[in-house]
């Protein structure tokens, strides 16, 4: 199964531009990819399916999205 790898991928990106790079990602997650997101945006997580959130190098939380997935209207920053 491929692995699609995005290091901040809506950095240095308006908002609108990166809600679309947003909704490419999740096409190709709905394509029956995986995809992976590294961000520092606690927003971007909100729409994710699993959120693992490092700290000092280790794992401080592995689960749904806070609150459940969010919609991508629902985005804001």
């Amino acid at each position: 199964n491929p692995i699609l790898l995005a290091d901040e991928p809506t950095g240095e990106l308006d908002f609108r531009t990166g809600v679309q790079i947003l909704e490419l990602l999740h096409a190709q997650a709905d394509a029956g990819r995986t995809v992976v997101v590294v961000t520092h945006n606690r927003e971007i997580s909100r729409v994710a399916d699993r959120v693992i959130e490092l700290s000092s190098g280790r794992i401080v939380s592995d689960g749904p999205p806070a609150g459940g997935r969010a919609a991508m209207e629902d985005l804001h920053w």
